[in-house]
């Protein structure tokens, strides 16, 4: 699959303490999957990566700098070596984009996805 230049890596077996992860230098995401979680989790996983792929495809650092603002979000980049993304901007933007595409509950510290923002990924972002 290829979508924005980026390719998708589907990897047997558990990963690395996480289920996925969007590897920019390479553009690449990849999914370790296992037959211990559900398709629900997969298609989660995999629509957050999306979401990391899209805003680093797209995004300005106006735009950055304005999701942030408006999710309350002091820094938009994850640093390595931290337990998840959920606490900055890029990982918020990435479990709204989940939410937005396929429903599911966002885990940020953000907070659940409001109308205002569907409406801001309806306009800066091709989905």
């Amino acid at each position: 699959m290829d979508a924005y230049g980026w390719r998708v890596d589907w990897r047997q077996g558990p990963g690395p303490g996480r289920v996925s992860e969007a590897q920019y230098a390479t553009s690449t995401i990849v999914i370790w999957y296992d037959t211990s979680r559900s398709d629900t989790t997969w298609a989660g996983a995999f629509a957050h990566e999306l979401g990391h792929a899209v805003s680093y495809v797209h995004f300005s650092n106006d735009q950055m700098n304005d999701w942030n603002a408006k999710r309350g979000l002091a820094s938009w980049r994850w640093v390595p070596g931290t337990p998840n993304d959920f606490s900055v901007g890029e990982g918020d933007f990435a479990e709204a984009f989940m939410s937005y595409l396929i429903g599911h509950q966002v885990r940020s510290v953000g907070g659940p996805l409001s109308a205002a923002d569907s409406a801001w990924i309806a306009a800066h972002t091709p989905f």
